[in-house]
């Protein structure tokens, strides 16, 4: 049918002009659902890439150096590379061979203690723990008495290698001492930045066991 037929029967151009408009109408709702859409894909990436961001999150300690005013002179980012200073490494040795070998009447306290030196080593080093803790089982040992290294001093024998020299007491129920050993260790470390929430907690300083030995003397 012609546009001037069209144009003459005002039933057939009100049904031109209400197709029309409906049809404009259809379109703007398929764009408007078409750019809802996309803005929700959208808005799921940006959560996704959020929470992907959120969980390896970086936390960089830093030092602040202050002079006698209380005013900063230096700020830098303390990072796991930076931990070369020989007393600080023998302080961090120390307190790891307290932690493994001391075994307390207090089975928390032991426990404890030595998960938290468990977890600042590596597999090598945790696989020698537990071979070593399996023959010597920790119920056994706490029949024999209270046991602490004391007397402990560490020698470099490289940037990665140390050596531990100590003396184990027993003491009583009467707090006197049973018996005394000496021990000697080879114990050897890697500088590994802390990268999760979890290692930042076992090791701040990033200062990990790879490798352990120890005989008694």
């Amino acid at each position: 049918m012609s546009t001037t037929a069209e144009a003459s029967n005002p039933y057939l151009a009100a049904r031109h002009v209400h197709n029309e408009r409906y049809l404009s109408l259809s379109k703007s709702i398929r764009n408007w659902q078409l750019m809802a859409g996309g803005l929700l894909l959208a808005v799921f990436g940006l959560t996704y890439g959020l929470v992907s961001v959120t969980n390896k999150q970086h936390i960089a300690p830093y030092i602040v150096e202050v002079d006698a005013a209380g005013v900063a002179m230096a700020i830098r980012e303390l990072r796991a590379e930076t931990v070369q200073d020989p007393l600080v490494l023998s302080a961090l040795l120390k307190h790891w061979i307290t932690q493994i070998r001391t075994i307390s009447t207090d089975t928390q306290l032991t426990d404890r203690q030595m998960n938290a030196a468990y977890h600042m080593c590596l597999s090598a080093a945790q696989n020698y723990l537990t071979a070593y803790y399996t023959v010597n089982a920790l119920a056994v040992l706490r029949q024999r008495g209270r046991t602490f290294p004391v007397n402990i001093s560490l020698t470099p024998l490289s940037p990665k290698s140390w050596r531990a020299r100590w003396k184990e007491q027993t003491l009583g129920e009467d707090g006197s001492v049973r018996s005394e050993q000496e021990w000697e260790a080879t114990i050897e470390i890697a500088l590994v930045l802390p990268q999760s929430k979890e290692e930042r907690q076992f090791s701040p300083l990033g200062v990990w066991v790879t490798n352990v030995h120890w005989v008694e003397v």
